[in-house]
């Protein structure tokens, strides 16, 4: 960074592009690690809320307590109990990812692409690494889900247009990922 590198690119990995990250602002600077750990337990419980929302959407006649069990199960599980302790950021999957499968169900079913849109804009300025990851499953569901072609073509422009909205966020990151010196040129 303090070699002639571009701050945002060199930051982005570190949560710029983060929505989450705003909340830093709330904090003086001698509470940053009370911050953190905020941030962790507000992840934590994101995610849970964002499995229980994709839950009800999948099975509206389940208990009550069954979604509270899944979401608990959901945003405890040991990969989000490290993530919380290493790399709080890395929650934001468990955050987008539901979302992006109830996007799905929304556009398949309700022919609403709104959800789909967002979570993937979100999930495109949140972070290039998890983005792509995100996407490959968010198509294997939606392949899987709803093989019509023309339901399949919603979500493609859906998903498209969602990027789009990232793309002030996604592009510079692609582009400095493609020139990194790193990356075996």
């Amino acid at each position: 960074l303090g070699e002639g590198s571009d701050v945002f690119k060199t930051l982005h990995y570190y949560c710029i592009g983060d929505p989450l990250c705003l909340l830093v602002a709330l904090f003086p600077a001698g509470a940053m690690g009370y911050c953190y750990t905020v941030l962790s337990l507000v992840r934590m419980y994101l995610a849970g809320l964002s499995f229980i929302f994709f839950a009800r959407q999948m099975d509206p006649k389940a208990s009550s307590s069954a979604y509270l069990m899944g979401g608990l199960s959901y945003s405890l599980s040991n990969w989000a109990l490290y993530c919380a302790v290493r790399h709080s950021f890395f929650l934001n999957p468990l955050i987008l990812l539901p979302l992006m499968f109830l996007g799905i169900e929304k556009t398949g079913k309700e022919k609403k692409p709104a959800l789909f849109i967002i979570a993937t804009a979100l999930a495109a300025v949140t972070s290039v690494y998890f983005f792509y990851m995100i996407v490959i499953m968010s198509i294997i569901y939606g392949v899987i889900r709803y093989p019509e072609v023309k339901k399949l073509f919603l979500m493609l422009a859906s998903g498209i247009y969602g990027s789009l909205m990232g793309a002030v966020v996604l592009l510079p990151q692609i582009l400095f990922l493609l020139s990194d010196g790193r990356n075996g040129d």
